[in-house]
């Protein structure tokens, strides 16, 4: 019976959180990384019971910025993908980092369509983030950055007022 057990058992941690909905997000969008290799590392250091978004809205955000996060990194050798919400006085902000490739200079990736995958997705998914962001007053933030060693490291901020 143990044999069965442990290899039933889920070898990974869940992430419990303040909010259903993000919590249910974040471990379904755990849990598949990481049995592909890909570290995600999770970090609430707020209440987000007070986030002011619907529940849907936030996580297609969030979801959608976190798909992008993980999709990159799975190109690198050991890849990391970070997750940190914060609150700033009335502000709620999320980091959300990975080691994969840089964004392409001067493209609008918010742009209906754009895509840097294969012609069968959308590119609807920064677009719908951009339009969630400017519905509730808040903005994002997007930089490539070279991280040692020699490895490239995306940060996203994503403020909600």
């Amino acid at each position: 019976m143990d044999s069965i057990t442990e290899e039933s058992l889920p070898q990974y941690e869940m992430c419990y959180i303040d909010h259903p909905a993000l919590s249910a997000l974040l471990n379904s969008k755990k849990i598949a990384p990481e049995k592909q290799g890909i570290d995600v590392a999770i970090a609430v250091k707020c209440e987000l019971s007070d986030l002011d978004i619907p529940p849907g809205d936030i996580c297609s955000i969030v979801g959608n910025l976190l798909e992008n996060a993980l999709e990159a990194a799975a190109e690198d050798n050991n890849p990391r993908v970070g997750i940190e919400f914060m609150q700033d006085h009335e502000s709620f902000i999320i980091y959300i980092s990975n080691n994969g490739a840089t964004i392409p200079q001067g493209v609008d990736i918010f742009k209906v369509g754009f895509s840097t995958k294969t012609p069968e997705t959308s590119g609807y998914g920064l677009y719908v983030v951009q339009r969630l962001l400017n519905k509730y007053h808040g903005q994002i933030d997007i930089s490539s950055n070279k991280g040692p060693p020699n490895k490239m490291l995306l940060d996203i901020c994503l403020v909600v007022l």
